[in-house]
């Protein structure tokens, strides 16, 4: 911890000669109480409890910074020429995703709502292809998500394959195939993004999960009815803090949902938003998600 704290010598003060707020109700450690229009902080001891005044919950986030922070990548990128793509880049978008023999380009079919019945088979639109900047393995992630016009994406085909050199000999490449002439007369009209290798990341710090924080400092989840002063003074200081956790693409850190923060904590592989070298909203400004078991969720406001 980066701040002196206040030892507490006898009922009244500290040794500075603080008042003193109501230890007694400080029972656990890492705790944060209310009192007088201040927060106060109390940590424990051998010999007791040392305690820090806050006139605000931001500067005790400040003070924590290194203990609630996790590392998350955003990737640099460039737009490519369509015709300098070999398929083994990491990239967003393109046309030449990494195949190796054996392998096709993942399709699935769409509902009718008109008819009420499975539409024509449609090819899967590729997202993109990168290696987990946090790990030194080879492994190319691959993902392809069938687009819905009534936004129902949650049918998808992402799979990992090591850039070994069994697979790089046995690769092959596929690029989309064309959809019969008139086809999207009658559907909906195919997606597709340029390419844009990703040349580099940036590694920075967030906040965890607002749910990690609450709990690290022992405050009550929000109750209807209650007194939630402590738990409205965190969530401003977390969501207002530099080190809130970031929206658009990123790679690790802690994923934003637009409805439930905590259900999308586990899908912390990638997270995707839309942005100027990929620009799908995913419905009404909305959010997509994919885990470390490559499991793929979005949500939407």
């Amino acid at each position: 911890m980066s701040t002196s704290l206040n030892t507490v010598t006898d009922k009244n003060k500290s040794s500075k000669g603080h008042p003193e707020p109501d230890l007694a109700v400080l029972e656990l450690d890492n705790q944060v109480i209310y009192e007088d229009g201040n927060y106060y902080y109390a940590k424990k001891y051998k010999n007791g409890k040392k305690w820090k005044k806050f006139s605000e919950f931001e500067e005790l986030l400040n003070v924590f910074s290194k203990t609630l922070c996790v590392n998350a990548y955003r990737p640099k990128v460039e737009k490519m020429d369509p015709k300098k793509e070999n398929g083994r880049e990491s990239k967003f978008g393109g046309t030449k995703p990494f195949f190796v023999k054996g392998e096709k380009w993942p399709t699935d079919v769409k509902w009718d709502y008109k008819t009420e019945k499975n539409g024509p088979e449609y090819y899967m639109t590729f997202f993109g292809q990168f290696i987990d900047p946090r790990k030194k393995d080879k492994m190319l992630y691959r993902i392809f998500i069938l687009i819905d016009d009534n936004d129902m994406n949650d049918r998808y085909w992402i799979t990992k394959i090591e850039l070994n050199e069994e697979n790089l000999k046995n690769q092959i490449i596929i690029e989309k195939p064309k959809y019969p002439e008139g086809f999207f007369d009658k559907y909906s009209k195919e997606e597709k993004f340029e390419p844009h290798k990703i040349t580099g990341w940036t590694k920075f710090k967030e906040l965890g999960s607002f749910e990690m924080v609450r709990t690290f400092f022992h405050i009550k989840p929000y109750k209807y009815g209650d007194d939630n002063t402590l738990y409205d003074g965190l969530q401003k200081a977390f969501y207002d803090h530099d080190y809130a956790p970031a929206s658009g693409i990123k790679v690790g850190g802690t994923p934003l949902a637009t409805q439930d923060q905590d259900f999308v904590q586990n899908y912390d592989l990638i997270q995707i938003e839309g942005t100027s070298y990929l620009p799908y909203m995913w419905g009404d400004a909305g959010i997509a998600h994919v885990s470390e078991d490559l499991q793929f969720m979005w949500d939407c406001c």
